[in-house]
């Protein structure tokens, strides 16, 4: 089996801990992220590609799960729904959906559904796992100004970093010495952005590699960017870690 990146979305926690418990003892699938609120879960699949999507019918939400699979606009990603009710089953496989697990799988019925993906993923495109799209060179934020509708459009690629601070998000640019200010969480933000490209490197920063110059002494030195960063503990940014691995020469 290869390796794929998965998401999951689903109302319960605790039917998405019992998933990462199978999780766990599966090396070739990485849940990349997981949500209970599917307008997050839409969002973050917007920037970031990926494989599988794990998904619950009722969301007990304005859109449940075989709505949300409607939304979503990707090409190659496989879906597997996780439900409690049968009778959402021949619902899934007229969607074309990979497989339909009940509630509470068991692991081997689990295993059992990501062979089914291997197999899946290598029919559809052969020799070739789901691509990432394009950089996301003309992805964008809107960032609320003053007023109810004043907004400030930024490009992904003009970001060189962003940092929470005090309740605050700070969004610094390559473009602009203006800092810009929003009210959004740390955390939100960076479902919106792609990870492919924004790497976190502390409990309350990320950086745009577009603008990555080195790292020294447990700091982080960008381009545009005149002070030095700090970094946090790299066994808890493993994204971050993967990426100074990568290529090194």
């Amino acid at each position: 089996m290869r390796n794929y990146r998965a998401i999951i979305l689903d109302d319960q926690q605790s039917s998405i801990d019992h998933l990462m418990e199978h999780f766990q003892k599966l090396e070739q699938v990485r849940v990349e992220a997981e949500f209970t609120d599917p307008y997050r879960a839409l969002a973050y699949v917007r920037v970031n590609p990926v494989d599988l999507v794990i998904l619950d019918v009722d969301l007990q939400n304005r859109i449940d799960g075989l709505e949300w699979m409607s939304a979503f606009t990707g090409k190659h990603t496989k879906f597997i729904l996780y439900t409690g009710y049968r009778q959402f089953e021949d619902d899934g496989y007229m969607r074309n959906v990979v497989d339909v697990l009940l509630k509470p799988v068991s692991y081997q019925r689990f295993a059992t559904a990501m062979k089914r993906l291997d197999t899946e993923i290598r029919l559809s495109m052969p020799g070739n796992p789901a691509q990432d799209p394009d950089d996301h060179a003309n992805e964008y934020l809107n960032i609320r100004k003053d007023g109810k509708w004043n907004r400030r459009l930024v490009w992904f690629r003009e970001i060189t970093h962003i940092r929470s601070s005090n309740g605050y998000l700070l969004i610094h640019l390559a473009t602009d010495p203006e800092v810009l200010i929003s009210n959004a969480s740390f955390r939100s933000v960076m479902e919106m952005l792609p990870k492919r490209k924004f790497k976190q490197f502390s409990r309350s920063m990320a950086f745009n590699v577009r603008f990555f110059h080195s790292f020294t002494s447990g700091k982080v030195r960008l381009k545009h960017v005149s002070e030095e960063l700090p970094a946090g503990n790299l066994a808890n940014h493993a994204s971050f870690r993967e990426f100074l691995e990568t290529n090194s020469v």
